[in-house]
């Protein structure tokens, strides 16, 4: 029995001499630590940075669905609407340039009908953040009047309030709704350096803001030889940067900038081209009452983003007229 119990203790290992041959591990040097959290550092700003993107992007295609939406809902509900006393003759007389009008503001629209006619409609019902606003232009020529008016339909999100109100739509005494077009002078030129359209608001100069959207009304300028009077009527630029914020200049943005043609000799510059516009009628909706109500005219009584998020045209067909 002790040979055997000799030989067992000499078969087994010690608990002193198996501790003493692990192998010790070593850990992270410092260097290896800190390059680690650097690559995390790097990847979780990249993320970070995507976030912003993502929620402009989404709420970009939010806004673009949206005025979709509303602006098929607007022009049928126009045509709905369509009759001479609503939407009469833009043209101030036969043969000349149809120009564009809002619903209210037509002198040729018999108490207003159209502005009354249409405004129960404007905020939209499902969702009170957005409205729509629809200007339009319909031609009167040698021949007659057209069957036909162009509706523009603007649409339009509240942007320094939680929600569009009834009473938004009906101006305060003197002054104008928060969803009505407002009538502002505009020049029109093309700058040469960094190759884009500049826009030039004369007056109401507060209204203005990125996006806003400005609608050619009544374009007097016959700049020759590719201009002519009302030529410009009913076109549509989108507001970029601001240049000069003191004389009102701005650059316009990419999907609403204007096109620049060459009728001459390359790199030479043309006068008179179809987009040079000196004085022009327009209209802009742009930012809103910093407190709809107490509306007032200037500066500190705007606030906030454009209220434009669209800006959308169709044709509507005027019903005859039947006299009894």
């Amino acid at each position: 029995m002790k040979i055997e119990e000799k030989l067992e203790s000499r078969t087994q290992p010690s608990t002193s001499s198996v501790r003493g041959k692990r192998e010790v591990r070593s850990g992270f040097a410092f260097t290896e630590v800190l390059f680690a959290v650097m690559v995390l550092g790097i990847g979780f700003i990249m993320i970070a940075a995507m976030f912003p993107v993502t929620i402009k992007q989404t709420q970009s295609t939010y806004e673009e669905s949206a005025g979709a939406g509303m602006a098929r809902e607007a022009i049928a509900y126009l045509q709905s609407q369509a009759s001479e006393a609503n939407f009469p003759t833009t043209s101030p007389n036969a043969g000349q340039p149809a120009q564009v009008y809002t619903m209210f503001d037509n002198p040729k629209m018999k108490k207003k009908e159209g502005w009354f006619a249409t405004r129960g409609n404007y905020i939209n019902s499902k969702n009170q953040r957005l409205a729509w606003v629809p200007l339009y232009l319909r031609e009167q020529t040698k021949f007659g009047i057209s069957p036909f008016a162009q509706v523009i339909v603007i649409a339009l999100q509240a942007r320094n309030m939680e929600q569009y109100e009834p009473a938004d739509v009906m101006p305060a005494p003197g002054y104008q709704s928060i969803l009505e077009p407002r009538p502002i002078k505009v020049d029109l030129s093309y700058d040469y350096t960094n190759l884009q359209g500049r826009l030039t608001i004369k007056d109401s100069t507060w209204l203005a803001a990125p996006g806003a959207y400005i609608v050619i009304a009544n374009d007097q300028s016959s700049n020759r030889p590719k201009n002519a009077i009302g030529q410009s009527n009913g076109r549509i630029y989108r507001l970029g940067n601001q240049i000069d914020q003191a004389n009102g200049v701005w650059g316009l943005a990419p999907e609403g900038d204007m096109i620049r043609l060459n009728y001459q000799t390359p790199g030479t510059i043309v006068t008179g081209d179809d987009n040079d516009l000196s004085n022009a009628d327009a209209y802009i909706i742009g930012r809103g009452y910093t407190d709809p109500t107490k509306p007032g005219n200037g500066p500190d009584f705007y606030s906030g983003p454009a209220q434009d998020i669209a800006v959308y045209t169709g044709f509507i067909r005027i019903p005859p007229q039947v006299t009894p």
